[in-house]
């Protein structure tokens, strides 16, 4: 299914999260055309064509266990980049992440973390979510910050798992825990760097509620 539209504003950044249109399609398969983008998240290295996006579209559009955001400019509602919460109705409470900022002009400007920090909230507040799961390409320092700076925190490292510019890289494996959940869910005690890392996010959580950074947008 595709997200409702949220508000996004902080300093001066002023996003929108919306929904996938077939008028996007273009857009998503020119970011998925450059190497640039896909080294980061995809296993080959062949582009996406308007048909292979026109299947993504169709396959989300009907999965009631995933939400998918268009991240747009909030003034012109021009794509920028694509969010996403997959697994959303899984047993275990958990889901997972992705991200891709396509519009390269837009990267390392904060828009990763703002859409991170409304996404947190989505899962947690709206999806009854206890923990979030993500995997980042190690060499892709921009991301890493990004997650780390709102609460996700280094669970694993998968060792030479893809193979680009002539060499092999490693996947770090993260989570994020839902600082309502997390006590439950470690009965024995909670491993000090992940509750650090919930304590982030529950902040992020108390300063939404204090002074909102994300609304959902009138009808």
């Amino acid at each position: 299914m595709f997200g409702p539209r949220i508000i996004l504003k902080e300093g001066r950044l002023n996003l929108l999260l919306r929904p996938v249109s077939r008028d996007d399609l273009p857009e998503i398969a020119r970011w998925f055309q450059s190497l640039d983008t896909t080294m980061w998240v995809r296993f080959h290295v062949g582009a996406m064509v308007i048909e292979d996006e026109l299947e993504w579209y169709e396959k989300n559009r009907k999965n009631p266990d995933g939400i998918v955001w268009i991240v747009a400019l909030l003034e012109t509602e021009e794509p920028i980049g694509v969010a996403t919460l997959h697994g959303v109705t899984d047993l275990t409470g958990g889901c997972t992440v992705g991200m891709v900022i396509g519009q390269k002009k837009w990267r390392g400007q904060g828009v990763g973390t703002m859409v991170h920090k409304a996404l947190i909230w989505y899962a947690f507040e709206y999806c009854n979510r206890s923990k979030i799961w993500a995997t980042i390409r190690d060499p892709n320092e921009a991301s890493k910050k990004a997650a780390f700076r709102v609460g996700y925190r280094q669970t694993g490292v998968t060792y030479c798992n893809i193979f680009r510019h002539g060499r092999w890289w490693n996947t770090i494996n993260i989570v994020l825990f839902n600082l309502k959940e997390v006590a439950r869910q470690f009965p024995d005690g909670v491993p000090e760097v992940l509750a650090d890392g919930a304590a982030v996010a529950a902040e992020i959580l108390r300063i939404q509620q204090a002074t909102p950074f994300a609304t959902f947008a009138e009808s």
